[in-house]
């Protein structure tokens, strides 16, 4: 860490951020002066790869919380050597997938009117609308993962504070670290706050991409208006969020990562057969229903488009099966290989739903298009630069975890309960005044042609779940800040 980056990597960071610069922001800036027209979008298929990255991206977090949080709840110790690379890379697919609805609204400047701030705007965002839901469960999920990851790294900040003979890395690490002094009652706080937030993402992180599947789910066209989609979005997220963290510690040159290529691939192989059950049941019940969707899955199959599925399934279900041998669950090559099948498959699988579906006519007689355009692909090559830099930038500069230097505590499964608990209802609260404001002042182009009224009171429970988890997070980390600094000078190591 305190030696200067050699020239590779400097210029492996340097490529990254002009792609990202120019694909991105380029693009973006274009797409503001000029509209979304400059995209492949038109009348008939209004979603296209920028949906598809957004989707994608978010996907590829999921593994992140899946491995810190729900396998430490479980107590699952292979996850240690790769839950910080994990986290890391949560927080920058997050910050990639974040920027492709904004762009594809088109107007970048009015983003700020999905804010509930109805004085300046003169409209209260509808928390009944699964495309606000989007909104606040994205944040919730990149803020909640920013305090686990941040808290996580508290002891091993403070360990790097003391090692480091740089003055100004000794600075960085020592206002980060919140003057850690490695007391039994820190890390009894550090542990309670860590299972406590764990309990808080474990349901956030199937809620997130649950809740992305609702913008198809809650539609009704032909091949969307699906009720699977939910576990079926969550199963491929989780699929290719293990793949890319195989792909990242895949040319690790530690020993205690590459053990942990086994769970990793014995991950993937499992949900590769749960994503061949949801496709096998997508064609059954097609067939059972008959109609417009037997149609579209024929089509899928044995049109022109077939390629798109087969290609899909080749990478989610068929490459992983070379999982099955033990000798090639730890070769690079055999991991490198069924990983980049697995991110090419999934990225298909969402080809296939979002440009796939609106390809399926609904005026007889009249066929969609879709060709993709330049703005198109560069946005996609700007978002994997954006990814690599953050990844690198922040891999470099992110301490280890030093599992060796930590006691060994019982379990803290029940830490200060109330606290979590006292901040859900806070944020459940919070969310039903937005929403009690919101049918006093709404009017029908407020709530897109609904009666006003709580007759919708069930469009309103995924907002409410996800803002009782955003108050529930919150008030862990403010308590874990407010009780680490009353034992900051120290202490005789008894409970605080």
């Amino acid at each position: 860490m305190e030696r200067a980056g050699g020239i590779s990597w400097w210029s492996a960071v340097g490529v990254a951020f002009m792609l990202a610069a120019g694909g991105l922001f380029v693009s973006a800036g274009r797409l503001a002066g000029k509209g979304v027209g400059l995209l492949g979008v038109n009348n008939d298929v209004p979603w296209g790869w920028d949906i598809v990255q957004f989707v994608f991206w978010i996907g590829i977090g999921h593994a992140g919380t899946l491995i810190s949080a729900a396998l430490l709840l479980t107590n699952q110790g292979w996850r240690t050597p790769v839950a910080r690379t994990a986290e890391l890379m949560t927080l920058c697919a997050v910050a990639c997938a974040a920027v492709f609805p904004v762009a594809h609204v088109g107007r970048l400047w009015m983003a700020w009117l999905a804010a509930p701030a109805p004085v300046a705007s003169g409209v209260w965002p509808d928390a009944g609308s699964a495309l606000m839901w989007d909104v606040l469960a994205v944040s919730t999920y990149f803020l909640i993962s920013l305090l686990y990851w941040f808290i996580g790294m508290t002891p091993d900040c403070a360990v790097m504070r003391d090692m480091c003979r740089s003055s100004l890395l000794r600075r960085l690490f020592a206002c980060v670290s919140l003057g850690w002094c490695g007391s039994r009652s820190q890390w009894q706080i550090y542990r309670g706050a860590s299972v406590a937030l764990s309990f808080v993402l474990t349901p956030l992180v199937v809620t997130v991409h649950s809740i992305v599947s609702m913008d198809f789910a809650s539609t009704i066209r032909t091949g969307w208006h699906e009720t699977f989609f939910p576990p079926f979005f969550v199963s491929g997220a989780v699929l290719s969020g293990m793949a890319m963290v195989q792909l990242l510690t895949a040319f690790s040159k530690r020993q205690d990562q590459l053990d942990s290529q086994h769970m990793l691939a014995r991950y993937v192989l499992g949900f590769s057969w749960l994503m061949a059950f949801f496709y096998g049941m997508e064609i059954l019940c097609a067939h059972l229903r008959g109609g417009r969707s037997l149609e579209l899955i024929e089509s899928r199959l044995w049109g022109e488009r077939a390629w798109w599925f087969w290609l899909m399934v080749i990478g989610n279900v068929a490459l992983p099966q070379l999982y099955w041998l033990r000798r090639w669950r730890s070769r690079r090559l055999v991991i490198l290989v069924v990983s980049l099948g697995v991110l090419v498959g999934m990225w298909w699988e969402r080809v296939v739903i979002v440009v796939g579906a609106s390809l399926c006519p609904v005026i007889l007689g009249r066929e969609p298009e879709y060709v993709p355009t330049a703005v198109d692909g560069w946005m996609m090559a700007g978002s994997a630069g954006l990814f690599a830099m953050l990844f690198m930038l922040g891999s470099r500069f992110m301490p280890p975890e030093f599992e060796s230097l930590r006691p060994r505590l019982p379990r803290a499964d029940a830490w200060r309960g109330w606290i979590p608990m006292l901040g859900a209802v806070c944020g459940a609260l919070g969310l039903a005044l937005w929403v009690w404001n919101t049918q006093q002042a709404v009017t029908v182009a407020v709530v897109q042609g609904h009666l006003p009224g709580w007759s919708r009171w069930a469009s309103f429970v995924p907002a409410l779940f996800v803002s009782a988890l955003l108050g529930a997070g919150i008030a862990v980390s403010v308590a874990f800040f407010f009780l680490l600094r009353r034992t900051r000078y120290g202490d005789s190591g008894g409970k605080t």
